[in-house]
């Protein structure tokens, strides 16, 4: 029993040696993405809360920009990351809406290739994603804007390059899925799956699913 003790409390040194040598850093980035979307945003669909109608927009090619902060250090780091991407976009009966979609992100990420100043490296985060629909619901013949919340996870891979002391690149590929939970659109928010789907005529039943392949790249800067 004591040479256990003894070992572990020499295995933690260890680790916490190692990690007061591993140099660390508070960066900020600057990111852009852009890739397509599949699944209920498709610009067809119409959910029923009594008379209350939400519109679903589609999100096809969707260009995201955003800003990133974290700390990194010689074999990983983590970031929190928010991206917002706005545009006109189709909803059924052939009208149109501007939409926001935002994604609020924290991403933890693992680098290869330690001695290098290119490092391939992969993610995994989970955020919560939102979609805002300036026209989006309707009672009547009042108009209202519409706003849905869900969570999502995010996951990719791709490659960070230094350029110098303070500044470095990446770029990648990232596959994302989320899913919708909640509809306002004036009033009491709603959940998604007890609202009525006018293609079938039953409750929906689950909450809005979309996934999404996009690139990403950004630039970013060690502040100290």
């Amino acid at each position: 029993m004591k040479r256990m003790i003894f070992l572990l409390l020499l295995l933690t040194g260890a680790f916490l040696r190692l990690q007061a040598e591993d140099k660390r850093f508070l960066f900020v980035s600057l990111n852009v993405a852009g890739g397509s979307f599949k699944g209920d945003l498709d610009g067809r669909l119409i959910l029923w809360h009594f008379d209350k109608a939400f519109f679903i927009p589609a999100l096809a090619q969707e260009s995201l920009l955003g800003l990133s902060f974290g700390q990194q250090w010689t074999a990983g780091a983590w970031e929190v990351a928010f991206a917002q991407a706005s545009r006109v976009a189709p909803l059924s009966g052939g009208r149109s809406s501007a939409v926001r979609l935002g994604l609020l992100e924290v991403r933890g990420k693992t680098l290869l290739i330690k001695g290098s100043p290119v490092h391939p490296c992969f993610f995994l985060g989970f955020g919560i994603p939102w979609l805002q629909v300036e026209d989006g619901a309707r009672l009547g013949g009042d108009v209202r804007a519409a706003s849905y919340y869900g969570i999502g996870i995010v996951l990719g891979g791709g490659v960070q390059v230094n350029l110098g002391s303070r500044l470095f690149l990446n770029a990648g590929v990232s596959q994302r899925y989320f899913w919708l939970l909640y509809a306002w659109g004036g009033g009491k928010g709603r959940d998604v799956s007890h609202l009525i789907n006018d293609q079938s005529g039953a409750e929906m039943g689950r909450p809005l699913r979309a996934s999404g392949l996009s690139w990403e790249a950004g630039i970013g800067v060690k502040l100290f």
